[in-house]
């Protein structure tokens, strides 16, 4: 349905979306539950359904992003890659707030894809990998809930109680198709 829409109604629809989103994701820690998980992430909705607020965060994002790239390469146009860069960091410090390290690595490595592609220099990008990295040794060592997540998927033996392990068990039930 939005591959139909005019491009001016997709920044408009990736604009009020990322709002909304965004002051969704922000008021997670008041409003939303953690389902027993350990990260607040999810919104209750009425008849027993959740939703996570970040999955409609990243698409608005990129949309955003997008569009401030593309603005900045116009003559005389805002310095677009500055917004998008300031828009990426205040995302991610808030998603990783949360926690919720997964997410907020994938609008970064989006992020880092779009500006590459929009020219960015190798040295920046360079430095937000690092960056990215030492964030995830701090992570590592600063949340429980990550810290299980990332020795489980490392360790030789499949915990059955872990994401990695029901895939596991799924795919020797199902097969693979």
């Amino acid at each position: 349905v939005v591959s139909t829409f005019s491009p001016r109604m997709v920044r408009r629809l990736g604009v009020l979306g990322f709002i909304a989103a965004f002051v969704v994701v922000a008021a997670l820690p008041f409003i939303g539950t953690d389902f027993g998980k350990g990260a607040v992430r999810w919104l209750r909705l009425p008849g027993g359904m959740s939703v996570q607020p970040s999955e409609f965060l990243k698409p608005c994002f990129v949309a955003v992003c997008a569009w401030f790239m593309a603005a900045s390469q116009e003559v005389g146009g805002p310095p677009g890659r500055a917004y998008s860069a300031l828009l990426a960091a205040l995302t991610v410090v808030l998603l990783a707030l949360q926690p919720d390290f997964g997410q907020a690595s994938l609008v970064l490595f989006s992020w880092c894809v779009m500006y590459f592609i929009a020219g960015a220099p190798l040295m920046l990008l360079v430095g937000v990998l690092a960056s990215a990295i030492m964030g995830g040794f701090f992570a590592y060592g600063a949340s429980e809930p990550f810290t299980r997540r990332i020795d489980g998927f490392l360790a030789s033996d499949v915990d059955p109680r872990t994401q990695l392990g029901y895939a596991w068990n799924a795919i020797q039930a199902g097969g693979f198709f």
